[in-house]
């Protein structure tokens, strides 16, 4: 216990250095995390479009105009970019288990 105590107190005196180690393992974490939703729903096998399509279908028309962009050829494709998932901060706790 006292060596993890040790260096805990040396981590708290260098929040720039928790701040990366947090944000690598977040990364980490977000990997394995996206891995297994894949694996779990299937993501990649339907796109987004195909996905929201039959939503976008019962809008009026202006609404589904304002959705839709054009790709290349002509190519016309529904575009929502509504959702986003952002971490403002994060802490680190000393636990006693005991």
């Amino acid at each position: 216990m006292c060596h993890t105590e040790a260096l805990t107190e040396r981590l708290l005196t260098q929040p720039e250095l928790v701040d990366r180690l947090l944000r690598c393992r977040a990364v980490e974490v977000a990997r394995q995390a996206g891995k297994a939703l894949e694996a779990e729903y299937g993501w990649g096998e339907i796109s987004e479009d195909e996905l929201l399509g039959p939503i976008f279908a019962e809008l009026e028309p202006d609404a589904r105009a304002y959705f839709t962009e054009e790709l290349e050829d002509g190519v016309r494709v529904y575009y929502f970019d509504g959702y986003n998932a952002t971490v403002e901060g994060a802490s680190v706790a000393r636990i006693d288990k005991g």
